[in-house]
């Protein structure tokens, strides 16, 4: 896949999530790039994300 063709997915993902109200980092923009590169396994990254988003829940819930 070219450079281009993965800046084009990537500008419309974060198109289609700003319409959404979510705004993607840098970072995330970065992780979407090495996914679409063959760098990251999708898998490996969507466990990083679903693993953060749990330690982001518990503490949200050993707060309350």
């Amino acid at each position: 896949m070219s450079d281009k063709t993965i800046q084009k997915i990537i500008d419309e993902t974060s198109f289609t999530m700003e319409v959404e109200g979510f705004i993607l980092t840098p970072e995330e923009k970065d992780d979407i790039r090495k996914v679409l590169n063959g760098e990251v396994p999708f898998a490996e990254q969507l466990k990083k994300y679903i693993d953060n988003a749990k330690r982001v829940g518990e503490v949200a819930h050993a707060t309350q």
